[in-house]
């Protein structure tokens, strides 16, 4: 009983301190895949853009986005979209942004069903090196999820 009330106590403590950070919307071009960087608080970065609310980073070709936005500390609500060449966006679904290597069964069996679909890893690692911010994520797909370079991170 006295553990239940210390974690019930620690758990209330936790929600009272922490905080939404604002949401975000990624826009990676039609069928890009690879290591994305974005790097924060830059001053001859991507200026600020929201939309419906939410910060928006268009990530570039070469993979690497500079954004004038400072790290979005807090509780993340991200959502990720392919821009398609006719300028629409197609969300990539969270469904689809399983663990491929922490969830292994579960990714093959997923796998079987959503073979075409992206496969977003490791998103939300974050960091600094040396003055600068940054947050890093992998995207490629199921279809040949071993192409995917997790140590260029």
């Amino acid at each position: 009983m006295k553990f239940t009330l210390f974690f019930l106590c620690v758990a209330l403590l936790h929600g009272c301190f922490s905080k939404n950070a604002e949401s975000e919307t990624f826009l990676i071009p039609q069928g890009l895949t690879g290591n994305i960087t974005i790097y924060y608080n830059e001053s001859t970065g991507e200026r600020k853009n929201y939309m419906d609310n939410r910060r928006v980073y268009n990530i570039p070709q070469n993979h690497v986005l500079n954004t004038q936005f400072e790290v979005n500390n807090g509780w993340l609500d991200q959502k990720f979209y392919y821009v398609l060449e006719s300028g629409n966006k197609k969300e990539i679904s969270l469904d689809s942004t399983k663990l491929y290597y922490d969830e292994p069964e579960l990714a093959v069996q997923f796998k079987k069903n959503h073979i075409k679909d992206t496969l977003i890893m490791l998103w939300g690692i974050a960091g600094k090196e040396g003055n600068r911010y940054y947050q890093k994520f992998v995207i490629g797909t199921y279809e040949n999820p071993n192409s995917i370079d997790t140590l260029g991170l």
